[in-house]
């Protein structure tokens, strides 16, 4: 499998499917493992990054994007390649999947490579340039709650605001998470970014992004991540070790540290939270 394994609702109806790709074709399968509609579907080249899906607001049948060797690869439920979606080709090779993001009243569909972020129409025109900001190779772009501008990380551990009119770059420096971060949003008013040494709560209610919390991880090295239930998981791979902080204030749990040989997930469970390791 290559990237994520995502839930979708392929049929519309409360009930969920499993999207995931491998290197040659991408997958909807029900909870019984069985094959959904026309996928598996073949791909037009080798994926690099994964897949995503789509439902745009006004009623458009669902989209599925696939991180392919070259560029963005872009299909219908009927399993077919959509017609007239020419997208920006990236220089670089793809990092992370696709996403459908709505920013300013827009809809964008933001990829990225190792150099920038791209931004196109839903036809793969581009819709804004930014100037390279060297994207954090595990970090997840967000839209802040208010819907006016994006934000994400680069390498060297800033958090970035992108104004979806111009394109223009704020950043918020944050010197102590350093380059190997991984970033992702908490929920609509909120943004994590976590690293070997310290981790962050950003606050994206408001018209920039600023720090809400701020902590020491003390990690050897970050694995992974998983936020749920106020809490973030954060696997160290070098320690074999699963380090649970409240997000509200950084405090570590007392249960904390836990071992694990790399699997990992966290949920809610009874107003509190559930960890889950190997």
């Amino acid at each position: 499998v290559v990237g994520p394994v995502s839930q979708i609702d392929f049929y519309g109806n409360g009930k969920l499917q499993y999207l995931f790709s491998t290197q040659q074709s991408v997958y909807v399968i029900d909870r019984l493992g069985n094959d959904v509609g026309a996928f598996p579907v073949r791909l037009p080249s080798t994926s690099v990054s994964g897949a995503s899906a789509a439902t745009y607001s006004d009623g458009s049948p669902m989209r599925f994007f696939v991180g392919c060797q070259g560029g963005v690869a872009l299909f219908g439920p009927d399993g077919k390649e959509v017609d007239g979606w020419k997208p920006q080709h990236p220089e670089g090779q793809l990092q992370g999947v696709a996403r459908h993001l709505v920013c300013g009243g827009k809809d964008f569909i933001v990829y990225r490579d190792q150099y920038s972020y791209y931004f196109t129409d839903r036809r793969g025109s581009r819709r804004l340039t930014t100037q390279p900001l060297a994207p954090g190779s595990r970090s997840e772009m967000a839209v802040a709650k208010s819907g006016r501008y994006f934000v994400t990380t680069t390498t060297d551990g800033s958090v970035i605001s992108i104004d979806p009119s111009d394109g223009k770059l704020s950043r918020l420096a944050l010197d102590s998470i350093g380059p190997e971060n991984i970033a992702r949003p908490i929920d609509a008013s909120a943004y994590l970014v976590a690293g070997r040494r310290m981790a962050a709560v950003i606050d994206v209610t408001g018209d920039s992004p600023r720090v809400r919390t701020v902590w020491r991880t003390g990690l050897q090295s970050l694995g992974k991540v998983a936020v749920a239930g106020g809490f973030v998981a954060l696997y160290d791979d070098k320690a074999e070790e699963v380090r649970i902080f409240s997000l509200a204030d950084g405090r570590e749990m007392p249960a904390s540290p836990l071992k694990s040989c790399g699997g990992m997930a966290l949920g809610e469970a009874n107003g509190g939270f559930a960890v889950y390791t190997v």
